[in-house]
């Protein structure tokens, strides 16, 4: 009967060890399930985020584009003032010509 008393106390360890290394497995996944579930929360967020990040590129974009039409009509207005100048300068020139031919033809 020490024998089958043995057996008996052996496999009561055994499941109390089975037992209590079942909890802990539990424990631990109960805890990764909460760790996980935050990650998800996390992501999800990240996700959120993103899709506003991506919103506002679009509307940077069309931004851009609008300020690049603004610069080329900008680069025109340049152009066209820079052409003016030099109409307005050989006009001077000529203003200039035609006031001295003027004052020949009075002394005349």
């Amino acid at each position: 009967m020490q024998i089958s008393a043995a057996s008996n106390i052996a496999a009561s360890n055994l499941a109390s060890n089975v037992d209590a290394d079942c909890e802990k497995v539990l424990a631990e996944l109960s805890e990764t399930h909460s760790t996980n579930r935050k990650a998800l929360e996390h992501l999800a967020s990240l996700s959120d985020a993103a899709e506003v990040l991506n919103d506002d590129a679009a509307v940077l974009s069309e931004m851009n584009n609008d300020i690049a039409k603004y610069k080329a009509q900008v680069l025109e207005i340049e152009e066209m003032a820079s052409k003016l100048e030099i109409l307005v300068k050989e006009i001077e020139e000529w203003t200039a010509e035609l006031i001295v031919k003027h004052r020949r033809l009075r002394r005349q």
